[in-house]
């Protein structure tokens, strides 16, 4: 079901709900994350480190784990030369230390977008960082003893996530909600309760599911049309 931003809707006990944007939503990287998120361009610059290597041999290992394609990357995007050797020495510590580390891509076209994969437009997009997660952050997050296959891809998946809900935040995707005694209080502005900074998806959780977990109330469904009824 799609609902509207800036726009209320009337709930099952005559209370009046208003969708609205969160103007000044809390950056999500303040938030507790397992990942540590590197970025630099544009408006969003954010340089999250806890390791020794090279940022830009990261950014070359976070898109490929190929030792020829990360050194001809290095070469052709930053003008560094390491040796087959060199890489391999790198990989092998990335490996001993990092559970998971996927790239970032921007695409700045009207509004700003962040993906761990390309944009299927590359005029506007383009890479611009990596995410990852240390094995020794994520043993403790989990509270595994040891980092193996499956723990590293539920920490892939986690700093997946942490990149979609950062590239919502950029592009102003946050939401809140006012709720209103009567269509009267609704009108002059006058709410009894209000909770910001939503993160919603249209596979999951939605305005209806907030509305109901925080405030206690349900949507009046118009049975011809099966959606909200809008005040």
């Amino acid at each position: 079901m799609h609902y509207e931003s800036d726009t209320s809707y009337e709930t099952v006990c005559g209370k009046i709900a208003s969708f609205e944007h969160d103007y000044s939503p809390e950056n999500p990287r303040d938030w507790g994350n397992l990942g540590k998120l590197y970025i630099k361009g544009g408006d969003h610059v954010s340089v999250e480190e806890d390791h020794d290597f090279d940022s830009e041999f990261l950014v070359s290992y976070a898109r490929s784990k190929d030792i020829e394609e990360i050194q001809l990357f290095l070469e052709q995007n930053f003008e560094t030369e390491y040796s087959l050797e060199e890489i391999e020495s790198l990989i092998e510590k990335a490996q001993r230390e990092i559970a998971a580390i996927l790239p970032v891509y921007r695409y700045d076209h009207g509004q700003v977008c962040y993906s761990t994969t390309p944009f299927s437009s590359s005029f506007d997009s383009g890479l611009t960082g990596y995410i990852y997660a240390t094995k020794k952050d994520t043993i403790e997050a989990f509270g595994v003893k040891n980092c193996g296959i499956v723990v590293s891809k539920r920490a892939e998946l986690i700093i997946k996530s942490e990149i979609e809900t950062y590239s919502q935040w950029a592009n102003g995707d946050v939401f809140g909600i006012k709720v209103f005694d009567s269509i009267e209080d609704y009108e002059t502005g006058d709410d009894s309760d209000a909770c910001w900074g939503f993160y919603f998806n249209e596979d999951g959780y939605s305005f209806a599911d907030c509305l109901n977990s925080h405030f206690g109330l349900k949507l009046k469904i118009n049975e011809s049309k099966k959606e909200g009824v809008a005040a």
